[in-house]
């Protein structure tokens, strides 16, 4: 293939991607602001400064191996704890909602 034919591919791939995400954040925004109470929504609202100023801060860890042929490392950051708390908390469209804005 030539290399416009895969520029073209590529741009396709990225737009229905983004597409497709925009959709499933807006149908989780939909959910949280019309099942959830007030409470939890300003909680929910609360939560997305802090996610997008810990996201800033990366742990990275270095994936043990036995005879250290590997240099694989596994970032995570306070972000996604919080991320997998609004989850457990709160449900699946909530956490969508909050990890929009960290950028998944």
């Amino acid at each position: 293939m030539s290399k416009e034919v895969l520029q073209a591919k590529s741009r396709i791939f990225q737009s229905a991607v983004s597409a497709i995400g925009l959709f499933v954040w807006l149908a989780a925004a939909g959910v949280l602001f019309t099942n959830y109470s007030l409470r939890h929504q300003l909680i929910v609202l609360a939560l997305v400064p802090l996610i997008l100023i810990v996201s800033m801060f990366m742990n990275v860890f270095q994936l043990p191996s036995g005879a250290k042929l590997t240099n694989e490392k596994f970032n995570f950051t306070l972000s996604d704890a919080i991320i997998l708390v609004v989850a457990y908390w709160y449900g699946l469209a909530p956490a969508i909602f909050v990890a929009r804005h960290r950028g998944f």
